[in-house]
């Protein structure tokens, strides 16, 4: 995958890279990932996932207003990639795993279980952290909504 996305002119940063492999290798069954993959949740529950509910809750707030542009951000990423990328590279870009709901996975995939190592050479380089999404987490949720 790694050839034709270096010469694709809608992927910018590596991270868009890392998302596009996810993608792909989440529904990989031969992939030496495959274990960690079956771990994950299928909805991660961030706010790039909260439902009209929630939303409306958050009405004027800054948080609306940073969530609304996150995803506005991410579908413009997404909309630059695909559906060209499925078009062009039909063998490596099936369209079924290249759907908007797997990208916003992936992006919060990355968001909630990534961090930015510093390697021997001295480069930063986001990576997947297995136990990352424990980081920082407690059982009590006072912030959280009753379910309407």
């Amino acid at each position: 995958m790694y050839h034709v996305l270096e010469k694709f002119e809608g992927i910018t940063p590596p991270e868009t890279m890392l998302l596009l492999w996810s993608m792909k290798e989440r529904r990989n069954c031969d992939s030496k990932y495959k274990m960690y993959f079956d771990t994950l949740p299928e909805d991660f529950h961030t706010g790039l996932s909260f439902g009209a509910n929630v939303m409306m809750v958050l009405g004027g707030t800054v948080l609306l207003d940073e969530i609304t542009q996150a995803k506005q951000h991410l579908l413009a990423e997404y909309d630059k990639l695909f559906p060209a990328l499925c078009n062009e590279h039909p063998d490596i870009f099936l369209l079924e795993l290249y759907t908007w709901e797997q990208f916003l996975w992936a992006c919060e995939l990355w968001y909630s279980n990534s961090m930015k190592i510093k390697f021997p050479d001295g480069k930063l380089r986001t990576c997947l952290i297995p136990i990352a999404g424990f980081l920082n987490h407690s059982v009590c949720h006072p912030f959280l909504l009753p379910p309407p």
